[in-house]
């Protein structure tokens, strides 16, 4: 089950990728579904349904088809690569939390 912290490091990805769309802050909409992940390096559980992560070298990965993604960020001073297709989108440094 993917965390919400892998997904939101995949959403900021996708909206940087695509002109004219903005990373900001999200509501949560009532149809979110979770997407199959992959999780490298090390981690540890965290609040239900999260992950805590050690850096570096922690990373999450996953596929989907659409225009859109959404992930949830939690607490903490973290700095977040996103990639798209292997090709760097945007670097959140210190995001607030949230979707």
């Amino acid at each position: 089950m993917p965390t919400a912290s892998s997904l939101a490091a995949i959403a900021s990805l996708l909206a940087s990728a695509v002109p004219g769309v903005t990373v900001a802050p999200a509501a949560e909409p009532g149809t979110l579904r979770p997407l199959v992940e992959h999780v490298g390096g090390r981690t540890a559980p965290a609040e239900p349904g999260a992950l805590a992560r050690q850096w570096p070298g922690s990373y999450f990965e996953t596929a989907f088809d659409g225009r859109s993604a959404l992930f949830r960020i939690g607490s903490g001073d973290v700095a977040l690569h996103i990639l798209v297709d292997g090709t760097p989108a945007d670097t959140l440094v210190k995001p607030g939390p949230g979707l």
